[in-house]
């Protein structure tokens, strides 16, 4: 009914011979659980909607998908009622709406019982669902990019991103957690490098593979500075498809000859030295 307060009947049973979804009265068939619609948080968390019968998983995702629900659409709604059978929601003061799930009997998953869709509130620029770790999450990806973002301008994005004011020290909060998980994932990751190169010393034999790792003088631990890897099959691709060619002449030349006179191209020294020394002056001297 429009406006009214929608409630599925049988929201509590005592027991669990007494079942919402059946009945053995044929002339009043209660709806079967398979008829009503499931909550996809895949598909469905990005712009929840909310109906009467509406099976969410667990509490934690109806929650998450409360708090979705309050950003999206600027409505300051709390949790009122929290316990392992019921979640009660309400908007604020003075707004009818409301929403209330009870756990389904005999499963782990949780049903809209009562809702009342209309609001008689205005928008609202604060909000009790938006903390620092949910700003974090939401703009990570400007932050890795522009680490340095002054609190000023963050501050729009957030307003322009959530559509909701916030304190700065919930900005300051949200950027150091952006710093951790950030450049702790790096850390964790660099620490995955010498299994990385074991994985392919294993997988591909007579690769070469050098990682230049030396101790940090201050932690006392490795330190990542550089990797050289050359696969097995880019050396073999390469020696068997390429066409040969010459160059470190000087160093074969000092291994093949080790006692013979060698001497340098006076047009070659002159070139290499104007590379440095641009002008006539060095030409003429020369």
């Amino acid at each position: 009914m429009e406006g009214e307060e929608i409630v599925l009947s049988d929201a509590v049973c005592d027991t669990e011979d007494e079942s919402p979804y059946s009945s053995s009265d044929d002339d009043n068939p209660r709806p079967k659980h398979h008829q009503f619609k499931k909550f996809r948080a895949e598909h469905d968390m990005e712009d929840p909607k909310f109906v009467l019968g509406l099976i969410f998983p667990s509490t934690t995702v109806f929650k998450d998908a409360i708090k979705q629900y309050a950003i999206k659409n600027q409505k300051n709604v709390k949790i009122v009622k929290n316990d392992k059978k019921r979640v009660r929601v309400k908007c604020e003061d003075g707004c009818p709406w409301v929403i209330y799930v009870t756990k389904v009997l005999g499963e782990e998953s949780y049903q809209v019982r009562t809702f009342k869709k209309k609001h008689k509130c205005d928008v609202s620029y604060t909000n009790r669902n938006i903390n620092s770790a949910m700003i974090a999450k939401k703009c990570m990806l400007d932050l890795r990019s522009n680490p340095s973002m002054p609190i000023t301008s963050f501050k729009e994005r957030v307003r322009k991103e959530l559509k909701v004011d916030v304190s700065k020290s919930q900005l300051y909060r949200a950027k150091r957690k952006v710093a951790l998980l950030i450049y702790g994932n790096d850390i964790a990751q660099y620490g995955m490098l010498w299994d990385y190169c074991e994985e392919l010393r294993r997988s591909n034999p007579r690769s070469t593979i050098v990682m230049d790792a030396p101790l940090d003088e201050k932690t006392g631990q490795p330190r990542f500075n550089r990797l050289y890897i050359c696969l097995a099959a880019c050396k073999s691709g390469f020696i068997h498809g390429c066409r040969k060619l010459i160059g470190g002449l000087q160093a074969a030349l000092d291994n093949t000859f080790p006692s013979a006179e060698h001497r340098h191209c006076c047009k070659h020294l002159l070139s290499n030295f104007m590379k440095t020394y641009k002008g006539l002056a060095l030409k003429e001297k020369f």
